[in-house]
Order: C-alpha cells, then sequence, then structure tokens
C-alpha cells in the first residue's frame, strides 16, 4: 500500500473522465491531464475512471502522459486514480497508477494478461505471439511495481493469469488500490484534501499561514 498524505489544496481539484482507451481517448486524456497541469501545477488531478478496458496502445500513452507530468511536476503534486463502477482489464492498471488509488465500495474490478487476434502466416504468427508475451510480461511489471509484489513477476501471473475479479476489499489486499471511498473536500480557513481511510480517523494538518508585512508610514499602497 502507498503511503497515505495530507495534501493542502488552494482550489477545487481538476477532474478528468476516463471511459475509452482506444487511441483518440488516450490523446484526449494526455491533452486534459496537461491542461489541468498548466493551470495549477500544485492542485491534485483526479481520474475517475469508469471503462471495461481497451486497447493496451491507449493504456500505454496514458501511462506515459502520467510520467511526463509527474518528470516535471513539483512532489507536492498529486494524482488520484478513483474507479467507480467498472474498471476492467486497462482500467484496473490506470487504476493501479495513481499516487494515491480510490475505489468505490462497488466497484468491480478486473485484471488479467492482454489478449490479441491475428491471422497471417506461420511466421507472422510466431512473430504476433512474440510481441504479445513482451506487451504481457510488461503489463505484469506494471502491475508488479505499482501493487508492491514481493513475489514479482511470478506472483502477478498466478494472480492475473486469467479474468481476475477482484472486490474493492481483494484490490486493496493485493495493493492495486489504497482506499475504500472518495477523495475528501474539507473547509477550515482553506480548502484542504484529506486522504484517509474512512474506517480509521484522518489526520488534517492546518494550513499554512500568510506572512503578512505591516506597511511603513508614508508608504503607498
Amino acid at each position: 500500500m502507498k503511503d497515505l498524505v495530507d495534501v493542502q489544496v488552494n482550489d477545487k481539484m481538476d477532474e478528468i473522465w476516463v471511459v475509452e482507451f482506444d487511441t483518440d481517448s488516450a490523446i484526449r486524456f494526455k491533452q486534459e491531464l496537461f491542461r489541468a497541469y498548466d493551470e495549477n501545477p500544485n492542485k491534485p488531478i483526479v481520474i475517475n475512471i469508469n471503462s471495461d478496458g481497451g486497447s493496451v496502445d491507449g493504456l500505454f500513452l496514458m501511462l506515459d502522459a502520467i510520467d511526463a507530468i509527474k518528470s516535471i511536476a513539483p512532489e507536492s503534486l498529486k494524482i488520484l486514480t478513483v474507479a467507480t463502477g467498472r474498471a476492467m482489464s486497462a482500467a484496473a492498471i490506470l487504476l493501479s497508477s495513481g499516487d494515491i488509488r480510490f475505489s468505490s465500495k462497488n466497484t468491480s474490478i478486473m485484471v488479467h494478461e492482454i489478449s490479441s487476434g491475428f491471422w497471417g502466416t506461420k511466421a507472422d504468427l510466431d512473430i504476433e505471439l512474440k510481441e504479445i508475451d513482451r506487451l504481457n510480461t510488461r503489463v505484469l511489471e506494471i502491475l508488479v511495481e505499482n501493487c508492491n509484489l514481493s513475489g514479482g513477476i511470478e506472483q502477478a501471473r498466478e494472480l492475473f493469469n486469467r479474468n481476475a475479479y477482484l472486490t474493492p476489499e481483494k484490490a486493496r489486499e493485493i495493493g492495486l488500490i489504497d482506499i475504500i471511498g472518495y477523495p475528501k473536500i474539507i473547509e477550515r480557513k482553506a480548502y484542504e484534501l484529506v486522504i484517509c481511510n474512512p474506517t480509521e480517523d484522518c489526520l488534517v494538518s492546518e494550513p499554512k499561514k500568510k506572512k503578512t508585512t505591516k506597511a511603513k508610514k508614508g508608504a503607498k499602497k
């Protein structure tokens, strides 16, 4: 499970919705992600996910966009992934890739090895099978890193070699999500994003006070 932290923000969170994983949707996702970052580099970005999954190419484009943002963003920027309803296949991989990962209590989550359909000569089929194996290994490596699986690739293969349907509780147990619930905004002189497990006490840090300087006599405002 990833470390849970309090993130202080000055305004509401930017939200992006992910439903499809085709190339066009992935390009729009990248554009929205960079727009949100450009508008306020310190504001948390929420990626809402309700999807049956889709193209692994679209998934990789989205993951690369997140990596690009993280490479230039201040450490204070947090990308939150929130699953509501369904997070299947590629959607579950994206869900696992947030700094802090949420799932509503009734969300269905499913992870499996990638699949494909193709035709051609035997030589072409052998090439395609090698490529599928390469892509599948990369997906499993991402899951190993995101879920912090101590057993590495072999554990990931055992967990996800077939359609692995997970309850939010099971997803949290294996490290695919952190919290069952939603990000919460609490107003206390300034907006604060409180990250906590709903079954535990939430720790909220006081917002930093702005330094004020008294105007010298005769000084113009």
